[in-house]
């Protein structure tokens, strides 16, 4: 007994098992298909493995991305932090030099009034 489905015949045989058979030309294009789909089996697996480690690895740089992120912000506060304390301290060192300058116009007004009135009392007490 012997039927054809989809270009294969099926045969039964005298024990009444069933065996489906192919031409050599058939055969040879469904080894060479089977081998074709394995390899296409392995290549998608391997890219698959290979589309896991790529998110893997996007993923680990998304979080040193954020690291970074966050430690340059902390970088920009401190920087911030410290220009305002350089600020603060140039006003104190301007103040200083102007206190300092005006002590020094006091001291030399004052060695001169002296000088002055020393000479004057001096000169005044000599003519008497």
């Amino acid at each position: 007994m012997s039927s054809k489905i989809f270009s294969q015949v099926a045969e039964l045989n005298k024990n009444g098992d069933t065996t489906i058979c192919f031409s050599v030309s058939q055969a040879k294009f469904l080894a060479k298909e089977h081998y074709r789909a394995d390899a296409y089996f392995k290549s998608d697996s391997i890219c698959k493995v290979q589309s896991k480690e790529k998110d893997l690895i996007i993923s680990m740089y998304k979080k040193i991305e954020s690291k970074l992120q966050t430690t340059m912000s902390n970088q920009i506060t401190l920087l911030k932090l410290k220009q305002s304390e350089i600020d603060v301290l140039q006003e104190t060192v301007n103040v200083r030099d102007k206190q300092l300058k005006r002590q020094k116009l006091y001291k030399y007004v004052s060695i001169i009034s002296g000088a002055v009135l020393s000479g004057y009392l001096g000169f005044k007490y000599v003519t008497k």
